[in-house]
């Protein structure tokens, strides 16, 4: 597996078809984190401090 960041091929659909339609507002996300991989010991996040509140 490549060092790259993974999505689903969904979750790009989703959203180019959220923009052709315009929809452009707030959205809601899930957060869940698995097993971090052998020699990995941090998991880097962004956005956290709406889901913190």
């Amino acid at each position: 597996m490549s060092g790259a960041l993974l999505t689903d091929l969904y979750e790009l659909k989703m959203a180019a078809r959220y923009l052709r339609r315009g929809m452009t507002g707030q959205a809601t996300f899930s957060l869940f984190a698995r097993k971090l991989p052998p020699g990995h010991r941090f998991l880097v996040t962004a956005g956290l401090a709406t889901w913190l509140d």
